[in-house]
């Protein structure tokens, strides 16, 4: 079993160059989800701009997630929700949207708190801060938690990598189904395509086959 790329979109720039970058990157090679965090839209022209990125996603065969919004989730025709504003907003949204819509969880503190939410029938788990200034390395406390869930529980978990291809080996080596990456693919001097291309590269290093 290889891990594959859940991208997420860039957290600067107007949103139709955004549209373009993700459509460079999600050209480079395999990807298998899209987080799309429409809270670094221009209001304006979030949910237009959203549109076009789940479309973007659906003609690479990409799923496109939308953080923390369901109803922009809907609008857009996303494939599901990423939530990470608490417990409670979890089993809501579980509620409302399984079976229909995948429902993936970040913004996890603990083990004990990752348990719980493994209990409530999510389609995954990430581990890793969004909202924590990227770093070379990967966040190292993500990394341990990744670390335990993988050989236990059978949902799949997003593992998040820093902005090195070093850290996208550490967080390959958790186990993790999925990596997680940001301005690995944004930053690279060569484009976003190129970058989707190296990080397959050491992602296919980790395959079982």
């Amino acid at each position: 079993m290889r891990p594959r790329l859940f991208l997420i979109t860039p957290a600067e720039g107007p949103g139709d160059r955004m549209v373009e970058r993700v459509g460079a990157a999600l050209s480079g090679g395999d990807v298998a989800s899209l987080l799309i965090d429409a809270g670094t839209i221009e209001a304006g022209a979030r949910q237009s701009i959203v549109k076009a990125l789940v479309k973007s996603c659906h003609d690479h065969d990409v799923a496109a997630l939308v953080r923390n919004d369901t109803q922009l989730a809907g609008r857009a025709g996303a494939d599901g929700v990423h939530v990470d504003s608490g417990l409670s907003d979890i089993e809501t949204i579980v509620g409302s949207f399984k079976p229909q819509k995948i429902v993936g969880v970040g913004g996890i503190g603990n083990r004990h708190d990752a348990l719980l939410i493994g209990d409530l029938d999510v389609d995954y788990v990430l581990f890793g801060n969004l909202d924590r200034g990227e770093d070379a390395k990967a966040d190292p406390f993500g990394i341990a938690l990744a670390e335990w869930w993988s050989p236990i529980v059978e949902i799949p978990c997003i593992s998040l990598a820093g902005t090195s291809e070093a850290s996208l080996e550490a967080a390959c080596e958790t186990g993790a189904e999925f990596i997680g990456i940001r301005s690995f693919a944004w930053s690279n001097h060569d484009g976003p395509a190129d970058a989707i291309r190296k990080a397959n590269d050491i992602l296919d290093q980790f395959s079982d086959n």
